[in-house]
């Protein structure tokens, strides 16, 4: 008898750890996908804390390989070269000897439902954290990469469903 209820306790606490309640998908990412929708051009904004003794950081080479990376996962968004254009694709890289943090969000102009207010919001964000061992251009860029990939996923769901 206490055998079988130690058993049906276990198969219970199994049960319950491997359920799908705690692990809901992120209730803004719908959100997130939709504030892409109609996005055609971007402008590259760095911000960038650099406090590692290597000075790993280049921004020139970041914005070539982002540009090179959109131009060929995401055809139809273009990056260009000037600051009035109304959307921001912003870059912002901490970087510590053995550590980074990198984020991208796209900021663009809202209206307020509602109002007539219009103000800059962030429409999209994603970031990652790159650490262990020596940190790199390399691993710098394939941080970058990964966050382009979601953004590039993100872009063409929707723009694709506006279609």
């Amino acid at each position: 008898m206490r055998r079988r209820l130690l058993w049906l306790f276990a198969v219970c606490v199994f049960l319950l750890s491997t359920s799908q309640v705690g692990r809901a998908q992120d209730v803004l990412a719908e959100q997130q996908i939709l504030g892409l929708r109609g996005l055609s051009a971007v402008y590259l904004v760095f911000s960038v804390s650099d406090k590692s003794k290597e000075q790993i950081f280049r921004q020139q080479d970041v914005a070539n390989f982002i540009t090179v990376a959109l131009a060929r996962d995401v055809r139809k968004l273009k990056v260009t070269g000037d600051p009035k254009t109304a959307d921001w694709l912003e870059v912002a890289v901490v970087l510590r000897d053995s550590a980074a943090f990198v984020d991208l969000r796209v900021h663009r102009w809202v209206t307020l439902t509602g109002t007539r207010t219009d103000f800059f919001a962030t429409a999209w964000a994603n970031s990652t954290l790159v650490s262990g061992g020596t940190l790199s251009m390399s691993k710098l860029k394939e941080a970058v990469q990964t966050l382009l990939t979601s953004f590039a996923a993100d872009y063409i769901r929707a723009n694709n469903q506006a279609m």
